[in-house]
């Protein structure tokens, strides 16, 4: 496919990205501050409540802004255009949820990538003298906004970019080859869509880096390569790479992109997080260069940088103990609570059931097993379905709960039988809890949600209280006893109460 046919395609298409009134009023001040247009009201009535809540990014040393103006008229006035554009764009693009883009795209991916980008390459065109190092950074973050409308707009064109190894989607060659045409003179026809000048987007047109090129097209093209290295995606890129690449493109010392560097890292935690870019924040300077440090001279990290460090990973090990609670807080209760009913399962009444066997014959008391189903719940199942039966053991269980003691352990034990161990509980007391039991579930009404009515149901219980002995009850003794005292009850009819003898 060649560029025509793409540019006629996007000539008429709802896809491609349009720009908000207010972003569309900023650029035509910004390129046209003599004109005026009556959107200038509305653009400072949106503008200044953003201003006020972005006042700590714009006075940060990326910006250096002292004193902030109280509108965006003396912002501009002040000769501030270029900074207040960037601001609103990065905004707007961060924030939107009207773009449309294919689904395959990670969005928030290709985000941290050209803020990265735009940062080093602003900081570069300082270092380098360039005039305009706010146009480099806007340009280098919207270098690729073609590709991404591509994504929306021939999703296969796009999967053959994603599918190039990592390293030659840096090259616009290799995605020229893909695309068929250059696809900086794509993003070039989107910005110039949305106002911007054809001098402005000029430097994205170059589809090659030759000796022929300006100084602001070699720092948009090697900035995307100092981005993949920061964030390592695949971790395709040396440090060694780089440094050659820099000192080849800008005839440059290997230290003058060791500094740029460090500063560039600097930076880029505290802007995040104004952006809220949340992967960046806790990016460190040791962390990136890890690998590289030898080649440092030790007077480049200052002690605020390595007290930074220290800071930072302090904080990470503090979530990351945070994170390892919570997960192995979720790993007991997958582990030990049944999944249906909440309750606790068969695995952790058994242990639980032991370790108090062994504590009522350590400290002689008395202990009550007591096991209990519902009467013909296959019966229920068959004609309701199970995610109504699945319902009503839920509430039974949150019934029966809300009922005994804290103490008290109730558990899931089998399909639609449940279990009540009872410390310090003898004979007459367990007959006591088991009748209570019985006539709590006949004499409720458990909704069904699934069948828009509710049930009225009866349980059968077998029970037996002990006083433990360590050398004749164990829990498997105890368990069998008991089983056999509730089936009893089962051939009974049901709504019934059996004392097992143990």
């Amino acid at each position: 496919m060649n560029k025509i046919r793409i540019l006629e395609s996007w000539q008429n298409s709802a896809k491609i990205p349009v720009l908000p009134d207010y972003l569309q009023e900023i650029i035509r001040l910004n390129f046209h501050p003599d004109s005026q247009e009556e959107n200038s009201a509305k653009l400072e009535d949106y503008l200044i409540p953003r201003m006020d809540q972005f006042s700590h990014c714009l006075e940060s040393p990326t910006f250096a802004l002292k004193h902030l103006p109280s509108n965006p008229r003396e912002f501009l006035a002040k000769g501030n255009a270029d900074i207040l554009r960037n601001f609103f764009f990065l905004f707007w693009l961060q924030e939107s949820k009207t773009i449309e883009f294919s689904d395959d795209l990670d969005f928030d991916y290709w985000k941290e990538d050209a803020f990265v980008s735009a940062y080093f390459a602003m900081y570069l065109a300082r270092m380098l003298l360039q005039d305009h190092p706010y146009d480099i950074f806007f340009l280098t973050y919207f270098k690729d906004i073609g590709i991404l409308t591509l994504s929306a707009t021939f999703p296969r064109i796009y999967e053959g970019i994603n599918n190039l190894p990592r390293i030659k989607r840096l090259e616009p060659s290799e995605q020229e080859k893909v695309i068929g045409t250059n696809p900086g003179e794509l993003s070039a026809w989107i910005l110039e869509r949305w106002g911007f000048p054809g001098k402005f987007v000029q430097p994205l047109q170059s589809g090659t880096i030759s000796k022929t090129a300006n100084l602001t097209e070699r720092i948009i093209y090697f900035s995307p390569f100092v981005a993949e290295y920061i964030l390592k995606r695949e971790d395709v890129i040396k440090y060694a790479d780089l440094e050659n690449l820099f000192k080849k493109l800008f005839e440059r010392a290997a230290k003058d992109f060791q500094e740029l560097l460090v500063e560039t890292l600097r930076i880029l935690p505290g802007q995040a997080a104004c952006f809220g870019i949340q992967k960046l924040v806790d990016l460190t300077i040791i962390e990136v260069l890890r690998d590289h440090l030898n080649v440092f001279d030790s007077d480049l990290l200052t002690y605020n940088d390595l007290l930074s460090e220290v800071i930072k990973a302090h904080k990470r090990i503090v979530v990351q103990e945070r994170q390892l609670k919570q997960l192995k807080n979720q790993l007991e209760k997958s582990i030990i609570k049944d999944t249906v009913t909440g309750l606790y399962n068969h695995t952790y009444l058994r242990e639980f059931l032991l370790h108090k066997i062994r504590e009522a014959s350590r400290y002689d008391y008395p202990l009550t097993l007591i096991l209990f189903d519902l009467d013909n719940f296959h019966l229920f199942n068959k004609e309701f379905g199970y995610p109504a039966g699945n319902e009503l053991l839920k509430q039974l269980g949150e019934l029966v709960r809300d009922n005994i003691r804290q103490s008290d352990i109730l558990a899931r034990f089998g399909a639609d039988e449940f279990a009540v161990v009872l410390p310090y509980t003898g004979l007459p007391n367990s007959r006591i809890v088991a009748e209570k039991i019985v006539n709590l579930i006949s004499r409720s009404r458990f909704k069904d949600s699934f069948n828009y009515k509710s049930h009225q149901v009866t349980i059968s219980i077998g029970f037996a209280s002990i006083l433990p002995d360590q050398s004749s009850v164990h829990d498997e003794k105890l368990i069998h006893t008991v089983q056999k005292a509730l089936k009893k009850s089962q051939k009974a009819g049901g709504n019934t109460i059996t004392q097992a003898q143990a």
